[in-house]
């Protein structure tokens, strides 16, 4: 699943899974699950393969590759933005860095993660081995997940967490579940427990206020354009859409809603083309056109010609 959603961290993370799975199945002769395993990510591949095919033309172009211009690069360092952004190694540093914040205040808030640090300091004593091999595995995921986005662009929308690196979430966890317990064995349970709760409640109380307000910020704006188009439109209506950026904004993805397959929603939003919204017009007649603009720090709707020839 991982790898269909994001084929690099699915690639990047599965490696560490894949080659435990490898091991084990040679060192205990059992190699009925190694065999399970690969059948899925067969059919894994296969599906991701036909998907690529029929969004883009080609198995191994993905729909994202496929809207990018010929001088953009989605993978490396280069021009992302031809003469607007290029991706160079110190912003490779600066995502991994702003990678890992995120990571950080989403999973479990600051500042857990001082018992994954304990962990890292100690590992050479964790005892038994069994946990000590879990702790290397599950800080090599950790940071290869994180220092992989070096070499990529985007670091997603911010606003909901580290979207590009969730899967981080079980090795994370495993790491905070060792450190815990290795640092009990040095200070005591009662008084870990007391510390854990302790951070845990500054974490929340520093981190998600500020963000609640933010997100409820966001969404506010986010519906801003479709209640007043909502409001002020007379349904079925057929409404064009440039930019739904609006200036303010700083974040987030703006868009209006999808169409329903069949095209038979009260208000249906499209994309402004100018002169060739009449041809639209004219497929829709029984739809008042109207055009949504963002001028002058407010959302405006605007009544089109019909295809009738009068206003609506």
């Amino acid at each position: 699943l991982a790898i269909l959603a994001r084929p690099y961290t699915g690639l990047v993370l599965g490696a560490f899974p894949g080659a435990a799975l490898v091991v084990l199945a040679f060192r205990r002769r059992r190699f009925g699950a190694l065999a399970a395993a690969l059948a899925v990510l067969a059919v894994a591949a296969a599906g991701f393969l036909l998907y690529n095919r029929a969004v883009s033309g080609s198995p191994w172009k993905t729909g994202y590759q496929a809207v990018r211009s010929p001088g953009m690069v989605e993978f490396g360092f280069g021009p992302v933005i031809p003469g607007v952004y290029e991706h160079t190694f110190p912003r490779g540093i600066r995502n991994v860095a702003l990678l890992a914040v995120r990571f950080h205040f989403w999973a479990w808030g600051w500042p857990l993660a001082v018992f994954p640090l304990w962990l890292a300091a100690r590992w050479r004593r964790i005892s038994p081995a069994r946990e000590r091999t879990l702790a290397v595995l599950s800080s090599g995921m950790v940071a290869a997940g994180l220092v992989s986005y070096l070499f990529y662009w985007s670091l997603g929308v911010n606003d909901t967490g580290p979207v590009k690196t969730y899967e981080l979430l079980l090795p994370g966890s495993v790491m905070t579940v060792l450190g815990l317990r290795e640092a009990a064995r040095g200070w005591g349970s009662p008084r870990v427990a007391a510390v854990a709760a302790g951070l845990s409640l500054a974490g929340l109380s520093l981190f998600w206020p500020p963000a609640v307000g933010h997100l409820r910020a966001v969404t506010a704006a986010v519906a801003e354009p479709l209640q007043v188009v909502s409001r002020e439109v007379e349904r079925p209506a057929l409404v064009f859409t440039g930019v739904m950026q609006p200036g303010r904004a700083r974040s987030w993805v703006y868009g209006h809603p999808d169409p329903r397959p069949d095209l038979s929603d009260p208000i249906l939003y499209v994309a402004d083309r100018g002169r060739a919204n009449a041809a639209l017009v004219r497929r829709f007649p029984e739809r008042h056109p109207y055009r949504l603009v963002y001028r002058d720090g407010v959302w405006r709707v605007f009544p089109l010609p019909s295809s009738k020839g009068g206003m609506r």
